[in-house]
């Protein structure tokens, strides 16, 4: 496990990325045994018959698709759509499935299995469990417990597992990936694989595959990680310059867990620059609290193409309740670039000068870039400004690792991120199953990938939220899917532009999706 770890017992921050000494198999009681710390023999497996199959120890995220699998010589294929029907519709979950004589077919599921040691220190604070690019039917379990269901794609996944564990002991975690043939709650073919295939351990364990979709570079499981924090913190805060103005609007939002409520002051400064918030509050016990002001800085060192200066954010948090106080809660830190991006008529201006966006669009792998680090990410982008004589990069078609942000952050890049919502017709309406369903996974596509976590970043100027999403005959907009879908994304808009009005949403489509 790598860890990053910031400050001391009491009040400590911990993100620890969980990449080494996994073990995968098609069977979730194989993984699991694998997993378990127990002697094991293969005799005590479930697909025992089957040495390809047999779990594997991986390391995350895995290696790129190379062909397909041979196909079972079944004699149920030829046997008649009946007979193929009553296979498929058998099967509605992970774990194996057979056919009428016996042989076991194809799983669309994959399970992940890890035993986690739990650090005593972490006793007192809230533990989150956070995946990334896990897809596509994906359900997460913790000693035997599930902590988490859905059906998603390269979004994040956020749950506060706390209750699941108990510090100074192993936790068993499991994490099934189906493949997207059962996506959007469809059920899984295992004559037909999807436009691609599901691998045996064994490649997987030799780093040849996981399992694929769109563009065959995609895995099941990109990066899981444990995130600790202390009960009672700061759980983020946004900086929110205007150069015109000359101000800088300033949130910070405290978060209690806590059973009793907290007394605390709040100490937030742009280090060596600016005070921008002192204030005492109270945060009752399981509630959120914003503290909101707005500083004049009339005379900040602007974040431009050719300066791309970046002031770092410092918030501490006081207790102030009997007994104790003056101790420190929570530490939080970011960095932020004061600049304005804006749009008049068919024009861009940065900072009130007018600007071409002269860039490209870029496909990543962000299971796979999150190896790269930032000195070399800045390397790379500073070559494509320099020697390609671009300012603007469209990372394209999904959230991006957010080293990519950070970089351009710091060599003056202008970035658009995109959500990872394309294709045409209503397939993200239909693929999730419900108006409401299509709603919370755009919402969490969009806020948790993209608006929450880049708002500080002054080299994101522009939102995707999504990419060739649109009707592909006049026919398709009087669909009533038409007007659900339109429904959806208004209402995202709306919640985005009064979450951070400082950046413009772009829909990426073939057509005037929403008419205007």
């Amino acid at each position: 496990m790598q860890a990053v770890l910031l400050g001391g017992a009491l009040n400590m921050r911990a993100n620890v990325s969980i990449r080494d000494g996994w073990w995968v198999s098609v069977s979730e009681k194989d993984a699991a045994l694998a997993a378990s710390g127990r002697p094991w023999k293969v005799c005590d497996l479930e697909c025992a018959d089957d040495p390809e199959n047999h779990p594997r120890r991986i390391r995350l995220p895995g290696g790129p698709q190379y062909g397909k699998r041979r196909e079972p010589a079944l004699t149920e294929r030829t046997t008649g759509s009946d007979n193929r029907r009553s296979l498929t519709e058998s099967f509605v979950g992970p774990g194996t499935v057979h056919d009428a004589a016996g042989n076991r077919l194809p799983s669309p599921f994959l399970t992940y299995a890890r035993r986690v040691k739990i650090p005593r220190e972490w006793a007192g604070h809230r533990v989150f469990l956070v995946l990334e690019n896990a897809r596509y039917n994906v359900t997460a379990q913790i000693n035997g417990k599930i902590v988490t269901r859905y059906v998603g794609g390269l979004e994040p996944h956020r749950v506060d597992v706390t209750d699941f564990l108990t510090p100074g002991q192993y936790a068993l975690l499991l994490i099934t990936a189906g493949d997207s043939g059962v996506s959007g709650h469809r059920r899984f073919d295992p004559y037909i694989y999807t436009g691609t295939r599901l691998p045996t351990c064994r490649e997987i364990e030799n780093n040849l595959v996981h399992p694929v979709n769109y563009g065959g570079a995609d895995r099941a499981v990109g990066n899981v990680r444990l995130e600790v924090v202390p009960p009672i913190r700061v759980d983020y805060v946004f900086a929110n310059p205007s150069v015109s103005q000359g101000i800088v609007r300033y949130t910070v939002a405290l978060r209690n867990d806590s059973d009793r409520p907290a007394l605390v002051e709040v100490r937030s400064d742009a280090v060596g620059a600016r005070k921008l918030l002192r204030r005492k509050t109270r945060v009752p016990a399981h509630s959120a609290r914003l503290l909101r002001t707005t500083v004049r800085w009339p005379d900040a060192i602007l974040w431009d193409l050719d300066n791309p200066h970046l002031y770092r954010l410092r918030t501490v948090l006081i207790d102030l309740r009997p007994g104790e106080a003056g101790s420190k809660l929570d530490e939080h830190c970011d960095t932020f670039g004061f600049r304005e991006f804006s749009i008049n008529g068919h024009s861009f201006y940065l900072n009130g000068r007018k600007v071409h966006l002269i860039g490209q669009s870029c496909h990543t792998s962000p299971d796979a870039d999150i190896e790269i680090p930032l000195s070399e990410k800045k390397r790379i982008l500073r070559l494509w400004k320099e020697k390609g004589h671009i300012n603007h990069i469209r990372l394209h078609a999904k959230p991006q690792d957010k080293g990519w942000v950070e970089a351009a952050d710091r060599v003056g890049l202008l970035i658009t991120t995109e959500t990872a919502l394309w294709t045409t017709n209503f397939h993200s309406l239909d693929w999730a199953g419900s108006e409401r369903a299509c709603y919370e996974n755009i919402r969490n596509h969009f806020f948790e990938a993209l608006v929450r976590r880049d708002r500080n970043n002054p080299s994101v100027v522009i939102w995707s939220l999504s990419n060739e999403m649109s009707p592909i005959t006049p026919r398709d907009l009087r669909n009533p899917k038409m007007a659900a879908m339109t429904r959806v994304f208004e209402k995202i808009i709306r919640e985005a532009g009064r979450e951070d009005p400082s950046r413009v949403i772009q829909m990426s489509s073939a057509m005037d999706f929403l008419g205007r």
